[in-house]
């Protein structure tokens, strides 16, 4: 028997089902150019840097990542002298398919983590702003609209974003529900999720 579709809370039936408590992730300190006097960082600001990051990495234009764009991305971003080996444990648990190349959608996921475990930015806010037929769900061409508008438009295949949505609704609902969030998590190849999970 399927699940049964839930709105989020505050609509339609089933409304309350989903503690504001539970949807919101843990608050960490973002970089000081998205930062605000608390230390947190705008989930908008951080989601559209680190697609300018990739855009700027991705020196080949086949919207992937090798290991020397990767490494390059990484020095530029964060403070410190990283080995080789740290920098290639962190790739592998990004190329969570093992093809040797960090794909679009392997490092869209990544960033939505990252942005969400940085921003005071809730779960249930993100839906709400999301949802533009207030059906309180997300649709695919909804979410696909979003990802777009927070600065993953400079490529032409949206599969790729089609590709997080696929990972991150339940298998027997077509629509994105709040409390579908902790699905983010991903199965990487080696089963490390604190990289690129929620939770």
């Amino acid at each position: 028997m399927a699940e049964e579709e839930q709105p989020y809370e505050g609509q339609g039936e089933g409304a309350g089902d989903y503690p504001a408590d539970g949807d919101a992730w843990e608050v960490g300190d973002g970089p000081e150019d998205v930062a605000n006097e608390e230390g947190e960082e705008d989930f908008e600001a951080g989601m559209r840097v680190a697609a300018q990051d990739f855009e700027a990495q991705d020196v080949d234009r086949d919207n992937k990542l090798d290991f020397d764009e990767f490494c390059a991305m990484v020095r530029q971003r964060e403070e410190g002298d990283f080995t080789d080996e740290e920098l290639r444990e962190r790739f592998d648990a990004l190329d969570a398919d093992g093809s040797g190349k960090v794909d679009m959608h392997e490092y869209l996921r990544f960033s939505l983590r990252e942005a969400l475990q940085r921003s005071s930015t809730r779960v249930m806010d993100l839906f709400r702003q999301w949802d533009e037929d207030n059906s309180g769900s997300v649709d695919k061409k909804e979410f696909r609209r979003a990802i777009m508008a927070l600065g993953f438009d400079f490529f032409d295949d949206v599969s790729e974003i089609d590709k997080v949505f696929e990972e991150v609704r339940a298998p027997s609902h077509t629509r994105l529900h709040a409390r579908n969030h902790t699905r983010i998590h991903a199965h990487t190849r080696d089963g490390e999720r604190a990289l690129v999970g929620v939770g």
